[in-house]
This record gives C-alpha cells, structure tokens and sequence, in this order.
C-alpha cells in the first residue's frame, strides 16, 4: 500500500485517495501527526510558572481540537487517532476536520512562535513603545476583538488602540465587570460593547489617543 506523508497531504491540490483502503491510511496519518500536536500543546502548557510563555496554547488550535475530537468520540475522547468512522462520509469528513486543525498556526509550537514573535517584532519595531510579546498577538489574532476592531480602526490605529488597552486594561475591565477575571480576551458576549462603547466611555486616556490617530 502507498505510503502517505502528512506534509503532502496538507499540500493545496493535493488528491485524495478515491478506495476506503488509502482513505483509512490518509486518516492514520494525519491524525497521528494531530495527537501529537496535541501532546507538545500540553506539556508546553503545563510547564508551569507565572512567565510560562505557553500558558494559553490550549486556547487556541488545541481547544478547536478538542471540540472535534469530542463531536467524532464523545466528550471523554482526548485524541483524534481511533478507530475510523465506518460511514465513507463521516471518514472524508472527519480528515477536513484534522486537516483543519493541522492548518492551523497555532495548531505547534513552531507556528505559534514563527508566526506571532515576527509580528509582534515588526510592530514593536515599527511602532516604537508598544512592548507586545508574541503571546500577546497569538491572543488578539485568534479572538473576535481583532475582527472588530478590522471593522472599526485602520492597521495602525487598531494596535495604539490594543496598546492603550493593554496598559489600562485592568481599570477598564474592573469597570465593566469586576467579578470577571482580568484578561484583554473577554468573552465573545462582551466584544462587541467592548469595542463600541468601552473605547469611547471608558478611560480618558484611551478616548484623548484616538483623536491623536485618527
């Protein structure tokens, strides 16, 4: 039987097997290559300590993982590699799903770290003072703030706006719920206000930036 590598697989245009046989070999592959994943994930974010760089990686791809994983083999499942679907449909459908994970930045280390660290230094580089650690762009990147704030502010706008957040975020997010803990990613239910109102009714300093910017 062929043997199939993952790096091929997730190649755009790449064809798939058309029997159950290399359909089943595909699956293996791609979800063996997942759980993985999965596993560096968690021993990153399990290595402790208030400067743990990694704290959140189980926020992002991993927690995207683990709801498919639970959707395919129940919410007691902690990996993609089990037995295939038997349906041929639920077997196509289950390797979107991998293949979905996989594509995913922050699905590794790796990605996590090439693609966030060389953002956050080119904005810290281009706009001196901002002080953003990649962790920091891995969050705002993968929460609903950042297609908010793509709908309100302009590129450079946006992160003096995430900036002057992040200095005075305590005293905004006390003042909008002060049971919740502290954190620049709140809850999907609050983006929206956050947003729209909070920028403009919350701390003078934030309001007196954006008409500097803008």
């Amino acid at each position: 039987m062929k043997g199939y590598k993952t790096k091929d697989i997730m190649t755009p245009g790449y064809e798939m097997p058309t029997t159950r046989e290399g359909l089943e070999a595909v699956y293996r592959t791609l979800a063996k290559t997942a759980d993985q994943r999965l596993v560096r994930l968690e021993q990153a974010a399990a290595r402790g300590g208030d400067t743990n760089p990694y704290a959140n990686v189980k926020e992002w791809a991993y927690k995207r993982g683990m709801r498919d994983i639970s959707e395919w083999s129940g919410a007691d499942a902690m990996r993609f590699n089990v037995a295939p679907p038997t349906q041929l449909v639920d077997l196509e459908a289950k390797i979107e799903d991998i293949k979905t994970f996989l594509s995913l930045k922050t699905s590794s280390i790796a990605g996590i770290k090439e693609t966030f660290k060389d953002r956050a230094d080119s904005l810290n580089e281009k706009f001196p003072g901002l002080g953003f650690k990649w962790d920091d762009m891995a969050e705002y990147f993968d929460s609903d703030l950042a297609e908010e704030m793509d709908k309100n502010y302009g590129s450079q706008t946006k992160f003096l706006v995430l900036a002057e957040l992040r200095k005075n975020k305590k005293k905004i997010l006390r003042g909008i719920e002060k049971s919740k803990k502290i954190n620049i990613k709140v809850p999907d239910k609050m983006v929206e206000g956050f947003v729209k109102e909070t920028i403009a009714d919350f701390g003078p300093q934030v309001a007196e930036y954006l008409k500097k910017v803008k």
